[in-house]
């Protein structure tokens, strides 16, 4: 991407993925009077103040003063392009940029003037005076602290999570990140098409994650099980299911044929894609219809069919998954001696199979199928509901399924960025589960909105089921949270809850936890805990 002709493709790739990467917060004119029109600038309500004479800014206005002792004063910027960056000393994706954020501060040749932006006394933030011994302690601290004190400036603009970035173009147009920017991204956002006025709303990311969650609450698994034609004919009669497809999935060769199957040992496995609506069928009931209709200790062999195309599998793209997989796999295993043969592996592709295998018992009555479709018709038994075993996986086989996101969290200790998971704001009924062990360790009716940008709680279903810890990283002392049998990081605990619910904040990441509704816990083996909602 080097050459001249490659640089507007290059560009277009970039705010791509950077529309994935980046949590987009609402237009400041969203959260804030209607500007004059005397006075184009958001943040500068003032007036015209530098040339009246007027030295006291209005509510809102960006008027402070610096750690120096320096005033800043936004009004006196028109024409320029500015970068202000709010964040905080207890906020650790804010802190990791700072090196990078002092060498930007110091570049002779950008275009735009740096300044960030603390709230002594306000929030979670230190005092001022505390703020300025721990920020003096500090190794690249050479660029310019605005300090907003008691968060006025911050409640006036409604910012929900650190870090937050504004970018003021000439004319006073202002768009607002929220997330991790790296220094590449702040100029190629000032250079880019986003700076006036295109894109933006196809860059929100908090309205992506919504339209996933509520896009009628589907999901995907795909399920190998022998011949597809049978599979797919009878998971299209289950309640819930939303489509079947056949394809293949899982081989060694792009867009491959039924004969490359067949002939060529493209390696891949006759498979059906399952979409299905949560709210009606949950994923372990899914997989408890799976098991009637495979032999599962059978290698590579199903009905009359024989050959590794036939192979049982089940390919799953979302890890969370994993723990109910696993512990269906668990549950079934007591009722065979021989070891189960059903592989379990991430998605590595999946291909439409050709239009002639689609919906073919529908179109051929009489073919072939080593399948009672009958059987769909038959409700399942019930289950005992607290049959789940919590078991930890050693770290090899957890690293092979955890994205490598997820792993940062869990096991290194992490931090994902602010409002980048749909769990920080899903408020239905339901519990909120290890994703290495599956245990439930939070209740939603527990969990409340601390306006940060994580999933946040009162306290845990029980405080045996998490591990504190003291954390001295990043030049503070908090208090680390972790699981217990998974001993996976969770987050940390702070002492700002609400007051009615005891005080506390359990500040969680999301990748660390796989939530249940409340509607799929009996479903899912989680029973037991259906008491925590009387």
């Amino acid at each position: 991407m080097k050459n001249n002709e490659n640089k507007k493709f290059f560009r277009f790739g970039f705010f791509m993925i950077l529309a994935l990467g980046c949590l987009l917060a609402l237009l400041v004119s969203g959260c804030a009077p209607e500007e004059k029109a005397s006075d184009p600038l958001p943040f500068d309500r003032s007036g015209n103040g530098a040339e009246t004479g007027k030295e006291t800014a209005e509510e809102g206005a960006i008027d402070l003063v610096d750690l120096a002792g320096e005033r800043f004063r936004l009004s006196e910027y028109r024409g320029k392009k500015v970068y202000i960056k709010f964040w905080a000393s207890w906020c650790p994706v804010c802190l990791q940029r700072q090196e990078e954020l002092e060498a930007l501060s110091h570049e002779t040749d950008r275009d735009f003037e740096v300044v960030t932006v603390v709230s002594p006394g306000y929030g979670n933030e230190l005092s001022l005076e505390d703020f300025r011994t721990w920020f003096a302690k500090r190794e690249n601290n050479d660029f310019r602290v605005l300090l907003d004190e008691d968060g006025k400036l911050v409640q006036w603009y409604g910012i929900r999570g650190y870090p937050t970035s504004f970018f003021v173009d000439p004319n006073g147009s202002v768009k607002v990140f929220q997330g991790d920017l790296s220094s590449d991204m702040i100029h190629q956002i000032f250079a880019s098409d986003i700076m006036n006025g295109t894109a933006m709303e196809d860059t929100d990311m908090n309205k992506t994650n919504t339209d996933k969650r509520n896009a009628g609450e589907t999901r995907k698994i795909y399920l190998a099980g022998g011949c597809f034609w049978g599979v797919e004919a009878y998971f299209e009669r289950i309640p819930g299911v939303v489509d079947a497809i056949s394809g293949y999935a899982n081989g060694k060769t792009e867009n491959p044929s039924y004969e490359d199957l067949i002939y060529r040992n493209s390696g891949h496995a006759e498979t059906v894609e399952v979409t299905y609506d949560q709210a009606q069928v949950s994923l372990n009931e899914l997989l408890r219809h799976y098991f009637r209709i495979i032999n599962p200790v059978s290698l590579n062999r199903q009905g009359n069919d024989v050959g590794s195309q036939y192979r049982t599998g089940i390919y799953y793209t979302d890890e969370a998954d994993i723990p109910v997989i696993e512990a269906r796999i668990a549950a079934e295993q007591e009722n065979y001696e021989k070891k189960i043969a059903v592989e379990v592996k991430p998605l590595d592709h999946f291909y439409h199979a050709e239009d002639y295998h689609q919906d073919y018992l529908t179109k051929n009555p009489n073919g072939y199928c080593h399948i009672d479709l009958n059987m769909a018709e038959k409700p399942l038994e019930p289950e005992a509901a607290a049959e789940i075993e919590f078991r930890k996986p050693d770290d090899a086989a957890l690293k092979a399924t955890l994205s490598p996101e997820v792993w940062n969290v869990v096991r290194e200790n992490g931090t994902e960025r602010p409002y980048s998971s749909p769990l920080w704001d899903e408020f239905g009924d339901g519990i909120y589960v290890d994703i290495v062990t599956g245990e439930p360790l939070f209740s939603s009716a527990d969990k409340f909105d601390a306006g940060c940008g994580w999933p946040s709680f009162s306290k845990p279903i029980s405080e045996e089921i998490i591990v504190e810890r003291e954390d001295t990283s990043h030049g503070m002392v908090r208090t680390e949270v972790r699981s217990l049998l998974g001993d996976a990081h969770l987050g940390h605990v702070f002492e700002d809850g609400p007051r009615e619910a005891g005080g506390l904040r359990y500040c969680i990441n999301g990748a660390s936890l796989r939530f249940v509704p409340l509607a799929r816990m009996e479903a899912e083996g989680y029973g037991a805990y259906l008491k925590l909602f009387d």
